[in-house]
């Protein structure tokens, strides 16, 4: 069974850009988190729907093995603050 990855709900009551990085308000935990381009391209795809890693890779269009390790950073991080969610595949049946 895979593992699917989802962003959480996030409340961008603040969207301050500067260069390719972006604030956002994770409302649930009441976090700030200052996030480049990458991760605003991988929030934006785990909110259009749960996705396997390899998906993500895909939709970021992440391959290169330093950009992997950058989306695979990010993920961890998300995770661990609670604004990217692990699901099983069962849970979005």
């Amino acid at each position: 069974m895979a593992v699917l990855l989802k962003a959480a709900p996030i409340s961008v009551s603040l969207q301050f850009k500067d260069g390719d990085e972006t604030v956002i308000y994770h409302e649930a935990s009441g976090s700030i988190h200052l996030i480049n381009e990458l991760g605003v391209k991988i929030l934006n795809a785990l909110s259009e729907r749960p996705l396997t890693l390899n998906e993500l890779l895909d939709a970021v269009h992440a391959r290169e093995i330093n950009t992997f390790e950058s989306v695979r950073q990010f993920l961890k991080i998300g995770v661990e603050e609670g604004f990217i969610e692990e699901i099983s595949e069962n849970e979005t049946k």
